[in-house]
């Protein structure tokens, strides 16, 4: 009996602190309102991540917000309970995928690395082919990047630029981190939270210096 009553106990302790861990993140997305909005969720990292991988999509996560009971003004605490164990399943098979895929990505992905930066055709200097494939690496095309990430507007932000697919691919590869991209938009001369195209051409120019140190 005194088992059980100690399993029941423990139970009700684990249920406390996961009650006021939720209530915790709830109010540090909603910024102190008692309410969540598709836009708080679209800042909290968490989905950022989800987002990401490809796992989900803003289509997706107002779908959820809906099907989890949401109001006019948004997701309630019960609401934002229900959606965060929907959005746990997917981080499950997020996690899944990537403990199959990982290494077979990051072995590819150096392997595209290699290949670029040390490619050499017959008959050239070897010089002019180290220089080549370096640009090849990084021969990104400016205004399809800019569209990509500033999404129809004239400017977009770091949070936007984290989000990179070959800032994504370069974290994944150990390349890179989230500390060397902001170091790098600095870099660039980038002082304002809002970056327009040339700058993503600046950053674009001091990725390339940065890859030229490196190799």
């Amino acid at each position: 009996n005194n088992n059980n009553e100690n399993k029941n106990k423990n139970n009700e302790n684990e249920n406390e602190n996961d009650d006021i861990l939720l209530q915790d993140v709830f109010h540090g997305i909603a910024n102190g309102k008692n309410y969540i909005t598709l836009k708080d969720l679209l800042n909290w990292d968490f989905v950022l991540d989800l987002i990401t991988a490809g796992e989900l999509t803003e289509e997706k996560l107002e779908q959820l917000m809906i099907s989890c009971g949401r109001e006019k003004k948004g997701l309630d605490l019960i609401g934002f309970d229900k959606i965060v164990n929907q959005m746990i399943e997917l981080h499950k098979n997020l996690e899944e995928e990537d403990e199959d895929e990982d290494e077979g990505e990051k072995q590819q992905f150096n392997n595209n690395k290699n290949k670029n930066n040390y490619k050499t055709k017959e008959g050239e200097q070897e010089e002019e082919d180290e220089d080549e494939d370096d640009d090849e690496f990084f021969e990104v095309d400016v205004d399809e990047v800019f569209d990509e990430l500033s999404n129809g507007n004239e400017y977009f932000t770091l949070k936007e630029l984290k989000q990179w697919d070959l800032f994504v691919r370069m974290k994944e590869a150990g390349m890179m981190n989230e500390s060397d991209l902001e170091e790098l938009v600095a870099a660039a001369g980038i002082k304002t939270k809002k970056i327009n195209k040339k700058g993503l051409e600046a950053i674009i120019d001091e990725l390339e210096r940065d890859s030229d140190e490196d190799y």
